[in-house]
């Protein structure tokens, strides 16, 4: 049964908003051509080809081709993770005065 609102509309679910341009990852082939890549990650062509040197890929010919599965463990090790500023504060006063602190 269709579910609304006293107002007659009905309520928003995860499932029912997307972001515009949403691709599921299933939608991609194996081996990605430039263009797909710079729609499976978000980033234009240029920059791409600028950043080839670090990008997994494999040259066929002219082409270049991209394992999705390379190309998904190598955004993997680029993730930044959240800073603790008053640990990282704490070790390098630790290390510039060479005892220990207390809090």
């Amino acid at each position: 049964m269709d579910r609304t609102t006293e107002k007659g509309l009905k309520p928003v679910t995860n499932d029912s908003v997307k972001p515009q341009g949403h691709i599921q990852t299933n939608d991609y082939p194996r081996y990605l051509t430039i263009s797909d890549l710079s729609r499976y990650i978000h980033k234009a062509k240029a920059t791409i080809y600028c950043q080839i040197k670090s990008i997994p890929h494999i040259k066929n010919g002219n082409q270049l081709l991209f394992d999705k599965n390379d190309i998904d463990e190598w955004l993997a090790t680029k993730k930044c993770w959240p800073v603790d500023y008053d640990a990282l504060k704490l070790r390098a006063l630790k290390s510039l005065t060479g005892t220990a602190l207390r809090r």
